[in-house]
């Protein structure tokens, strides 16, 4: 493990040289003087810091203290495979970083510009641009759970297919919502959320113990609880907090996330029927299948909602 801390400094330094070279290229078209020190604004900075420090302590409460729950209540073979599954949850959470990290400087780009409506545009084509690749990719772990579990990890983890298919809808409903943060952070109403996603670590935590301590969900009871807190997080109280701030009705972020979940509904289907018909033998077969899944998404989707690719055209202009 001290190999692994290494690279994270040294990645961090890393990062930190390129981010240094970047800034000393911008640095003639930039004057820094001490004159222009404000301690007003400074003091509104570190308190929107700390703020948003506080949600992402909630946020590592919610995806990173499960294995440590794991590890507390449960035997060693059992956290193991715990970790070993979340690293395809984490790769989706990667691919949704990547793509959020593209789209909310866009988002503050227009609150600069005073273009408010430009702002609820791109919100809610970014939803939809997030749900729809996610979706296919859930459903095919969601259905294929145990075949994907035993070619890639071998047959001793396909009784963990359960496990795996509650992570997978937990991170359904996890990841859509993040370019939402953005707003707060353009209007500088990052209190309430940090609040809230510091207290919804919490609740994740006292009600992942709740279940292990008082029902017989076993290690269950770590996802089943993050589906319930990601649900009424992030479906229900951060979209209509947005709507809020934003001055919209209060269903203007919602209904892209249930469009959003529909495609999801429709990719259970169409790979439910697949996977009645063909046989997963190879992980290149899952790669094809998802690759077929896509293409038939948006087939369907083209022909039920032309509209997701027109805001898909208006986003990527």
């Amino acid at each position: 493990m001290k190999y692994v801390g290494l690279a994270y400094i040294l990645a961090s330094v890393f990062s930190f040289i390129i981010s240094l070279v970047y800034w000393r290229s911008f640095k003639s078209t930039i004057n820094v003087d001490i004159k222009d020190f404000e301690s007003g604004k400074a003091k509104e900075l570190f308190q929107m810091g700390g703020w948003l420090s506080l949600g992402r302590i909630g946020t590592l409460m919610l995806v990173s203290m499960d294995i440590y729950i794991f590890n507390l209540f449960f035997d060693l073979a059992i956290s193991g495979s715990f970790g070993a599954i979340t690293q395809l949850l984490n790769v989706l959470r990667v691919g949704v970083g990547l793509i959020s990290g593209i789209l909310i400087p866009v988002i503050i780009i227009h609150y600069s510009k005073g273009e408010f409506a430009e702002i609820a545009d791109t919100v809610k084509a970014s939803i939809l641009l997030i749900l729809y690749p996610i979706s296919v990719l859930v459903s095919v772990l969601f259905i294929f759970s145990q075949e994907i579990l035993t070619l890639w990890l071998g047959i001793q983890f396909a009784e963990y297919s359960l496990l795996l298919k509650l992570l997978t809808v937990s991170v359904l409903f996890s990841l859509p919502v993040n370019v939402l943060f953005a707003i707060f952070t353009a209007y500088n109403k990052v209190k309430t959320p940090g609040k809230l996603q510091f207290l919804f670590g919490i609740a994740h935590l006292l009600l992942s113990l709740i279940f292990i301590k008082f029902t017989n969900l076993s290690f269950y009871s770590i996802p089943i609880s993050g589906i319930i807190i990601a649900f009424c997080k992030n479906i229900i109280i951060i979209p209509v907090y947005a709507s809020k701030i934003m001055g919209l009705p209060v269903a203007e972020f919602l209904f892209p996330l249930v469009k959003g979940l529909c495609f999801f509904v429709t990719s259970i289907l169409a790979t439910w029927v697949i996977s009645s018909l063909f046989s997963i033998q190879l992980l290149s077969h899952v790669i094809i299948l998802t690759a077929c899944l896509f293409i038939v998404q948006s087939l369907v989707v083209y022909i039920i909602d032309r509209s997701f690719f027109i805001r898909l055209k208006f986003l990527l202009k």
